[in-house]
């Protein structure tokens, strides 16, 4: 007796099996063999991703996109306090306080400055005046 078995299409760059294979009914550890291949393929793809997405993220141990999340918190918790010091300043904050806080919390400045410029250019920043910074 004899079983037909249909191949999936597969999502890589490998060429689609769009043919149907026999398998006679003692010929299942060849299966096997094929499908620990398939597997083992797979099993390097993914490492391979997960290698790339770990190289990638940044050093200090957040996601990249939390550290964004954080400098916005910061800018809006430093504008919320800036009335009390300067009306003239009012609703903004500081880039030194920024990098200062960031630092705190474990951002370096090179990485607070690239998000500055990041967010800046997505629109979601404002610098109204040199050195000042507030969330549109």
């Amino acid at each position: 007796m004899r079983t037909k078995r249909l191949h999936r299409k597969r999502v890589s760059n490998q060429e689609p099996d769009n043919h149907v294979d026999e398998i006679a009914d003692g010929d299942y550890r060849t299966l096997l063999d094929h499908i620990r291949k398939e597997l083992e393929v797979l099993e390097r793809q993914v490492h391979a991703m997960k290698n790339t997405i770990e190289r990638d993220a940044p050093r200090t141990g957040f996601a990249p996109g939390a550290e964004a999340f954080m400098i916005r918190d910061i800018i809006a918790s430093l504008s919320k306090h800036s009335a009390a010091r300067s009306a003239w300043h009012l609703g903004t904050a500081d880039y030194e306080s920024i990098v200062r806080i960031a630092q705190e919390k474990g951002i370096p400045p090179a990485r607070v400055d690239s998000w500055l410029k990041r967010l800046g250019s997505a629109g979601q920043v404002y610098r109204p005046s040199n050195n000042r910074f507030m969330l549109v």
